[in-house]
């Protein structure tokens, strides 16, 4: 983003306004007040009671009936659930593998390969959702308030009540603008990259707590959006590990750095655990413990205690154990103990050429 770009979205922000213009007409949104919102979330419930007992869809029966038409596949939840999880597993591997290229390369392509699709099937859900109660209701929530805070030359455009089918020109015109409305969000990633920017750091290291005016209540979503990110890269910034800066730039491999951190932190914490309730002393030397799965637990988050190391360690004796199934084999020829072996052979020659 250049810094053309970058100082006209800045400016976009701390205006807490969007000036727009349609067929050589200028509009301007401004941001709604809490009278706004709170009247806006009673139209909603409004709309919810006023309709509970009639055949509309309920937002809890969408996945039976998008499955019933057609237009979902009944396992189509799990494999967004999938999808997320292998999302953040490519997030971390992509900060572990920045000195891998080929592997970095891959992971990269594979990661938004992933993206895509869950957001294809999360726009399927979404659009399905406009035929629900909830969705009619959630979008006669928008309307009310983009039409108490789109004006024209000063004055409301329109009254909420004639935005139907009925009035259709004005019907029409409305759709039109609130097109244009949505067309001019700043997505997450351009935020990121405004926190990050040299200009928005004039401000923000100028005064922190004051770089926005009005209490943090008053603040539009994107400037909250916008102050919440800088504090997160401060965060970065003063943290003991704190990654370069190609990573910080990177909003993909800086989600995998705070992956990294979250999985160190939380190993840490149960290897602390573990060693505060073992109270077998026999196990202080053991090279290898291995413990139950409790109802509290799963295997994995008992894996999670292994460093990288062990875990490859356990990889390789799993793979030869099925390479070898139904074979009686010696504890000395298991790939780990063959390691360790060699490598107190090499320590051994070591010592003996002192």
């Amino acid at each position: 983003m250049n810094n053309d770009r970058i100082d006209y979205l800045l400016n976009q922000i701390l205006s807490g306004i969007l000036i727009f213009y349609y067929k050589d007409q200028e509009y301007v949104l401004h941001p709604p007040s809490y009278v706004i919102k709170y009247k806006s979330g009673i139209l909603y419930n409004k709309i919810i009671n006023d309709e509970k007992y009639s055949d509309w869809i309920r937002e809890s029966d969408m996945t039976r009936v998008m499955v019933r038409l057609g237009l979902w596949d009944k396992e189509a939840d799990k494999t967004i659930t999938t999808l997320e999880k292998k999302i953040e597993s490519n997030k971390l591997k992509l900060y572990e593998s920045l000195k891998k290229p080929d592997i970095f390369k891959i992971t990269r392509k594979t990661l938004n390969s992933s993206r895509n699709r869950l957001n294809h099937l999360l726009g399927i859900k979404n659009n399905f959702k406009n035929n629900t109660l909830e969705g009619f209701a959630e979008s006669a929530k928008s309307e009310y308030i983009i039409c108490n805070t789109l004006h024209q030359d000063g004055k409301k455009i329109f009254a909420a009540e004639r935005i139907t089918d009925e009035h259709r020109q004005e019907y029409s015109l409305f759709n039109s603008l609130v097109h244009q409305v949505y067309k001019r969000s700043i997505p997450v990633d351009d935020v990121r990259a405004l926190a990050r920017s040299s200009i928005w750091k004039t401000y923000w290291s100028a005064n922190k707590e004051h770089v926005l005016s009005g209490p943090v209540c008053d603040w539009t979503d994107d400037q909250r959006s916008l102050v919440n990110y800088s504090r997160m890269y401060d965060n970065v910034a003063e943290h003991p590990d704190c990654p370069p800066d190609s990573v910080i730039e990177d909003d993909d491999v800086l989600d995998g750095w705070f992956i990294y951190q979250r999985k160190k932190r939380e190993r840490e914490k149960k290897q602390s655990e573990f060693d505060n309730k073992r109270s077998n002393k026999k196990m202080d030397g053991a090279q290898e413990v291995f413990l139950m799965v409790n109802e509290n637990q799963s295997a994995e988050e008992i894996m999670d205690l292994n460093d990288p190391i062990s875990k490859a360690r356990f990889q390789n004796k799993m793979n030869f154990l099925k390479q070898n199934r139904g074979k009686e084999i010696e504890e000395s020829k298991l790939p780990d103990v063959q390691m360790d072996l060699m490598n107190q052979r090499a320590e051994n020659k070591r010592i003996n050429k002192r």
